[in-house]
């Protein structure tokens, strides 16, 4: 094979590889990426083949082997470097593929990773929206319930001593407006000689709500008031404040001392109806038997034993008669009393119980409309007033005694706050004296039972508090003006009763009965049974006794038709009251007339509708007073 032969193999077959090399190229790159290289690489390679026939001059043909042989060459050459362009072209793509997904994968990340923070955001905001509105809320009721609370609360700066805020009844309390409020210092409402002390104990830190003890504290008309003062520090805006709770304690003081009394007076109550009931019982016997026996021969009727004997009698009464006078529970029956005729009358009385040193003046109003009050608890009254000052008055001096009119109207009884006196008429009575007057200690034990200042033994101390008791029941109260050396005065308040004046006409005797009734006597005590049968017997009644509502019940069953008049205790230790029984027999027997007795009462006996009807005879009750109630109920 010469040298022609091998460049036109050689020639042939690289000119065989190139169609190859382009499929493989079209098929790796594809036809988008070489198409256009091959388009022109064959058709520079047909160009060069159309140009051999004409071209080609004898002995050239090697030539043309080899330039077909170096064009193929070029050819693959050139494809090769596309082969590699196109690698690094798709490798490019590839990794920008990759990174482009990469971000894509990333800006879905951060997108998810925003919408994550949006949510959240839109959630913050929502929140803080609600914490907003909370917080608004809070704010709101926060204002409310320190403005409305009705709890006294201020707040001042730590730092200046300014009033910064105050509520409603702080307010009212203190008497200051709003402006007027927070244009002061703290200090400015503590009683002048606290001030130190409160500036002390303002720079002692108070985290949680304590107690700083009670101060005197200053109103706006320069009044003072114990305050009972809690603290708590805060913080007010920027600064540093504390809040103060500052309750007047006067109210609960008096409060606590209405319930004392109230307690102490309910006590009193229960011993003065036990001594009433059972010492009743025993002067009811011996003034009884004394009176018995006065009327009896008269040799025995002058005795001066039993005019003792009476004397004694009625001073032990009268001492039982103050005891429930005290204690609020003795009987009353009012009646309009003209007080003006009634103090002329006493006035011989009043005049021997003072000395001639002490000069009696009346100073009486004219045109006084009649007071509703009971006359024997009115003579208490008077003459314990008028006694007390007697005593105040060691030397030369003067006892007035006024009477006066005067309205009321819902308005709190002057030094009794805890009394409230309804609308309407009252009529006054005052007892004054130039003496030695009391002292602040004396006046906070004025009312209270067995006290005294006198020093001889011979005084109880029942006086005021008789005063006191007596006319509380009656409806109305006393006010007491006093000063150290410089005298007394009591006032005493009934209500006006426009009915028919008291005439202070001597009650009429009991007179027999023409007519012989027939009472039913239930008494459970033995010996007033027998004296009370012993009296109305000898005045010409029949008498049915019985010891109890049981044996009442026994012998009614076959005289309840023939009673005319029931004599009964008004209450039993067994439980049963007098106003049953009197029922009870009133069904069979609606003409029957009803006499209680009773050595005190009880509020429940002194309710309207108890005593209607029916009369009233207080233990121990002498001979006298016994037939006058019998024969006054047989009259109605």
């Amino acid at each position: 094979m010469n040298a022609f032969g091998i460049w036109h193999y050689l020639a042939l077959l690289l000119e065989l590889c190139v169609p190859s090399y382009a499929l493989r190229l079209v098929r790796r790159f594809g036809a988008q990426q070489v198409g256009g290289f091959l388009i022109i690489a064959f058709f520079s390679l047909a160009v060069i083949h159309g140009i051999n026939p004409f071209k080609a001059s004898p002995g050239s043909g090697t030539a043309l082997a080899v330039l077909y042989a170096g064009a193929s060459i070029l050819l693959l050459i050139g494809m090769g470097h596309t082969e590699t362009l196109c690698v690094q072209r798709q490798q490019a793509r590839l990794e920008e593929e990759k990174l482009r997904e990469k971000l894509d994968a990333e800006a879905r990340e951060r997108a998810d990773d925003l919408l994550k923070i949006r949510q959240e955001m839109a959630q913050e905001i929502v929140r803080l929206q609600q914490q907003l509105e909370t917080i608004s809320v809070s704010e709101r009721q926060y204002r409310l319930l320190f403005t409305q609370s009705p709890h006294p609360m201020w707040i001042f700066d730590l730092r200046s001593g300014r009033i910064l805020a105050g509520n409603l009844a702080a307010l009212e309390q203190y008497g200051f407006t709003q402006q007027e409020f927070t244009s002061l210092a703290a200090k400015d409402l503590v009683a002048r000689d606290s001030v130190q002390a409160f500036q002390a104990d303002a720079a002692k830190p108070c985290v949680a709500g304590e107690s700083r003890g009670i101060w005197q504290h200053r109103r706006k008309d320069r009044t003072m008031l114990q305050a009972e003062v809690m603290a708590m520090d805060m913080r007010f805006g920027d600064c540093p404040a504390r809040l103060i709770f500052a309750e007047d304690i006067a109210p609960r003081i008096a409060r606590e001392t209405a319930l004392c009394e109230s307690e102490r007076m309910r006590v009193l109550r229960r011993v003065a109806e036990g001594v009433a009931y059972h010492f009743g019982h025993i002067l009811s016997v011996v003034e009884g038997q004394a009176g018995l026996l006065m009327g009896g021969p008269e040799s025995i009727a002058s005795s001066d034993h039993v005019s003792q004997v009476l004397a004694e009698t009625k001073r032990g009464t009268a001492l039982v008669r103050q005891l429930l006078a005290v204690a609020g529970c003795d009987s009353i029956q009012t009646e309009p009393v003209e007080l003006n005729s009634y103090i002329l009358q006493k006035q011989a009385l009043l005049a021997r119980l003072i000395p001639q040193r002490i000069r009696l003046e009346l100073r009486l109003a004219e045109n006084l409309p009649p007071a509703l009050a009971d006359l024997r608890l009115l003579e208490q009254i008077l003459l314990n007033l008028v006694l007390n000052a007697k005593t105040a008055v060691p030397e030369c001096g003067t006892i007035d005694i006024e009477t006066g009119a005067i309205w009321i109207d819902n308005l709190p009884a002057r030094g009794r706050p805890s009394i409230t006196a309804k609308s309407g008429h009252f009529i006054r009575l005052t007892v004054r004296d130039n003496g030695s007057g009391m002292s602040r200690e004396v006046r906070q034990h004025l009312y209270e039972p067995f006290f005294t200042t006198r020093e001889d033994g011979r005084a109880m101390g029942l006086g005021l508090a008789t005063v006191h008791g007596a006319v509380k029941q009656l409806g109305g109260w006393v006010e007491c003006a006093t000063e150290l050396h410089h005298g007394t005065e009591f006032n005493v308040y009934l209500p006006a009763a426009p009915l028919k004046p008291y005439s202070a006409t001597k009650a009429e005797a009991a007179i027999p009965p023409e007519t012989r009734e027939t009472i039913l006597l239930i008494e459970t005590n033995d010996q007033v049974r027998d004296l009370a049968r012993h009296i109305l017997q000898r005045n010409g009644y029949k008498v049915i006794e019985a010891d109890s509502p049981q044996t009442a019940a026994l012998l009614l069953e076959a005289q309840a038709q023939n009673v005319e008049v029931l004599l009964t205790d008004l209450n039993f230790p067994d439980g049963t009251t007098g106003t049953e029984l009197a029922e009870q027999i009133r069904r069979v027997n609606p003409q029957l007339k009803v006499v209680y007795s009773s050595g005190a009462l009880s509020p429940d006996d002194t309710e309207p509708g108890i005593l209607t009807d029916a009369k009233l005879l207080m233990k121990p009750y002498t001979p006298d007073r016994l037939l006058q109630a019998v024969a006054s109920c047989l009259k109605n």
